[in-house]
């Protein structure tokens, strides 16, 4: 069974992947490396592959959503939001956590 598996990755660094990428495209003469290379340009273009929202934005749009509906959660969500934002806990300690209020949430209804 294949399950999706996400992972963080720097702007900066993916900004320079896409840079490569466009890089060979231009330079390459082989019509089959330019096409690939068009490809994984494409894919990293694709906003339903690419997560554009940060992290931080993803938190603050959901605490939006469940003000009024979910104040557990609002709170919840509110506490993991100060303690990223004050650098108490990692990001990759935040997008754990966030991953599993969601996951309760959906688990609640």
């Amino acid at each position: 069974m294949y399950t999706k598996e996400k992972i963080i990755i720097d702007m900066e660094m993916l900004e320079k992947i896409k840079a490569g990428i466009k890089e060979i495209i231009i330079l390459s003469d082989n019509k089959k490396v330019r096409k690939k290379a068009e490809e994984l340009s494409e894919l990293l273009e694709d906003k339903e592959i690419m997560e554009v929202k940060s992290l931080y934005e993803r938190i603050k749009e959901k605490m939006k959503k469940t003000k009024y509906s979910n104040s557990e959660l609002n709170v919840n969500l509110y506490l993991l939001y100060r303690n990223l934002v004050e650098e108490k806990i990692t990001e990759e300690e935040a997008l754990d956590t966030f991953e599993m209020y969601m996951k309760a949430e959906e688990f609640n209804k």
